[in-house]
């Protein structure tokens, strides 16, 4: 329904601008320079869009180090090897025993820890949003312009 309204709309515009044209000719008077101009505007819109940028980046490389154990550590280690191994055995010779095997097992267990030993380089990508600006046109509305016996009309009117 609403199509047919705007429709007959732009019928009656048309039927208006050829009688503003044929009204002088009729009369018999001469018309000149007769020219339809279309008008349109121009907008901008923004278009999101998903746009890949990479970057080159040092990242670490790890390696595990071993920390040799201070004689403090192998003390105690023998000290609660032996108090162990005399507990158990209820003897001294167990106790020397524990001793030894306690400073050993201390000697070997180092602490270890990874630690960085060198960089390398890599690219490193990410999606970034970003607006894209669009230019666009879209129609306005015409204007017929006339001149009859020297005096020139105008006259605007949507397609």
């Amino acid at each position: 329904m609403v199509s047919y309204i705007l429709k007959g709309k732009a019928m009656l515009k048309q039927a208006m601008i050829i009688t503003l044209i044929a009204t002088p000719v009729a009369a018999k008077q001469k018309v000149n320079n007769a020219y339809v101009e279309d008008h349109y505007s121009t907008y901008y819109e923004r278009s999101p869009e998903m746009e890949r940028v990479c970057n080159t980046v040092r990242v670490p490389i790890y390696g595990t180090q071993k920390r040799s154990p201070t004689a403090g550590e192998i003390l105690g280690g023998a000290i609660i090897g032996g108090l162990i191994g005399g507990t158990a055995s209820g003897k001294d010779e167990g106790a020397a025993v524990g001793a030894l095997l306690g400073g050993v097992i201390a000697n070997e267990s180092g602490s270890k820890r990874d630690v960085i030993v060198g960089h390398r380089e890599v690219d490193k990508c990410d999606f970034v949003k970003s607006n894209k600006i669009i230019e666009r046109t879209k129609y306005d509305y015409s204007t017929i312009t006339f001149t009859v016996d020297g005096v020139t009309h105008t006259a605007t009117f949507n397609k």
